[in-house]
C-alpha cells in the first residue's frame, strides 16, 4: 500500500489561478538532527511525521511518531523507548490498513540485550498501542522485521531476517500475520528466491519483492510464481539509493518500471539504470544510461525517485556530483559524499531525466550548485496533471 510522502517541515500551500502560494499554515516538530525523518498522509487525511531507524534496526532506538490533523493541530505522540519492559524499538518500514490503524516494522532491544530482535508494532489510529509482535528464532543472533506491506482487503505481509538453524546463520523469511498480531504464515527464503528486498503491493493479488538484482512475483501463500533477472550486465553493480527502492518502483497496466544506480566495476564510470518488467514475467526492457556524458568532472549520479505520467514518459529525479575532487571507492556505497575524496572541491546537485514511452532518453534538467561544497539532494519528487514538481535543499 503506498502512500504519498510529504515534506519533513510540514508547510501546507495552495495555488490560486494566477500560481501564487499562499501559506495555509505551518507547524514545527522537534525530531532531532539525526536519524531517518518520514512523513505520511494517512488514509483518513491525517499527517504522520515519523522519526525512523537510519540503520536497519540497529540504531539507538529513539524513534517517535507524530500525528497531526489536515489543518495542521498535533492529535498524539507515541514512542516506546522507555515502555514497561524497559526496551528500545527501531522503526524500519510502516504502513497502514483501511482503518487507519498503524503498523511498525523493525526491532527492539532487550534489556542489557546484545543484539536486536525481531518487533512488530500496531498502533489504533488515535496512538493507542494495539499489540507487539515478536518473531525472534534465538537470542544470539540479530533479527529483524525490515518490510511490512498491508494489501487493499487488510492482510499483513513481512520480510523478516531470522536464524535458522539448518543454515546456522540469519536468512530472509516470508510471513504473513492477522490482525491480531498471530502468525499465519511464516515460509524460509533457503534459496533467497525472495531475499532482503522491497515488497509491495500493486493491488492485482500478488506481492512483488524488487531488489537490485532481480524482481520475484509471490501469491498470498507466499509460493513464487516467479523471478526474472535484470540482466543489466555482469559489468555493473547495481543498487538502490540507501538501499531503498520505495520510491523507485512504478507500476502501471501490468508493467514494473524500476529506476536504478549502475556502477561499471571495470571502469568506476556510473549509470542510470532502468528496467521494465510485465506481470507475466518477462523482461521487456533493461538499460544504463550515461545522463549527463558531457560534463565536466561528472563522476556520480543516483536517482531517488521514479515517475510516469500518462503517455507512459517517465521521469528520473536524483542526485549528482562533480568536480575536480574526484570519487574512489567501493560500489556499495549509498551515496557519493560517504567514499574516499581525493582532495580538489566536489559539488552535488538535483537532475531530472526524462524517457519516453520505448525508454529512449528525452532531456535532462539540472538543479546544481558550485559555490559550496557540500550534498544538495532531491527530497520529493511528484507527478500531477502530467506536471512534475521536484523538492530540494539548495
Amino acid at each position: 500500500m503506498k502512500f504519498r510522502i510529504f515534506l519533513f517541515v510540514l508547510l501546507l500551500i495552495s495555488a490560486d489561478s494566477s500560481a501564487q502560494l499562499n501559506n495555509l499554515w505551518r507547524v514545527s516538530a522537534d525530531v532531532m538532527p539525526f536519524n531517518n525523518k518520514r512523513s505520511y498522509e494517512m488514509p483518513n487525511g491525517n499527517i504522520l511525521l515519523v522519526r525512523m531507524d537510519l540503520y536497519n534496526g540497529n540504531g539507538v532506538g529513539d524513534d517517535l511518531l507524530l500525528c497531526y490533523n489536515p489543518g495542521g493541530d498535533l492529535l498524539w505522540t507515541y514512542g516506546d523507548m522507555t515502555d514497561q519492559n524497559l526496551t528500545s524499538s527501531n522503526y524500519v518500514d510502516i504502513d497502514f490498513d483501511s482503518n487507519n490503524n498503524i503498523y511498525l516494522s523493525g526491532t527492539f532491544f532487550p534489556i542489557n540485550a546484545l543484539y536486536p530482535k525481531t518487533e512488530v508494532t500496531k498502533l489504533s489510529s488515535n496512538g493507542e498501542l494495539q499489540w507487539v509482535s515478536d518473531f525472534t528464532q534465538q537470542s544470539d543472533w540479530s533479527e529483524n522485521a525490515f518490510q511490512i506491506e498491508v494489501t487493499q482487503e487488510d492482510r499483513i505481509f513481512l520480510l523478516v531476517r531470522l536464524y535458522n538453524e539448518s543454515a546456522g546463520s540469519i536468512i530472509p523469511y516470508f510471513a504473513e500475520i492477522n490482525g491480531n498480531g498471530d502468525v499465519v504464515t511464516l515460509i524460509s527464503d533457503t534459496e533467497y528466491q525472495i531475499g532482503y528486498s522491497e515488497l509491495m503491493d500493486f493491488d492485482d493479488g500478488f506481492l512483488y519483492a524488487v531488489e537490485a538484482d532481480f524482481i520475484t512475483k509471490l501469491d498470498y501463500d507466499g509460493d513464487v510464481v516467479w523471478s526474472v533477472d535484470l540482466e543489466f550486465g555482469e559489468q555493473f553493480y547495481a543498487g538502490f539509493a540507501n538501499e531503498n527502492a520505495e520510491h523507485l518502483v512504478q507500476y502501471k497496466d501490468g508493467k514494473i518500471y524500476v529506476s536504478l544506480g549502475l556502477t561499471d566495476v571495470n571502469t568506476n564510470a556510473l549509470y542510470l539504470g532502468l528496467a521494465v518488467v510485465s506481470t507475466s514475467g518477462s523482461l521487456e526492457q533493461v538499460g544504463a544510461y550515461s545522463i549527463l556524458p558531457d560534463m565536466t568532472g561528472f563522476f556520480y549520479t543516483s536517482p531517488f525517485y521514479l515517475e510516469i505520467d500518462s503517455d507512459n514518459n517517465l521521469y528520473a529525479t536524483g542526485m549528482l556530483m562533480y568536480g575536480d575532487g574526484g570519487i574512489v571507492g567501493s560500489a556499495e556505497q549509498e551515496s557519493g559524499a560517504s567514499r574516499n575524496r581525493q582532495g580538489g572541491n566536489s559539488f552535488s546537485g538535483t537532475f531530472v531525466v526524462k524517457f519516453n514511452s520505448l525508454q529512449e532518453q528525452q532531456w535532462v534538467s539540472t538543479f546544481i550548485d558550485n559555490e559550496k561544497d557540500g550534498t544538495h539532494y532531491p527530497w520529493g519528487a511528484f507527478l500531477s496533471n502530467d506536471r512534475m514538481t521536484v523538492v530540494f535543499n539548495k
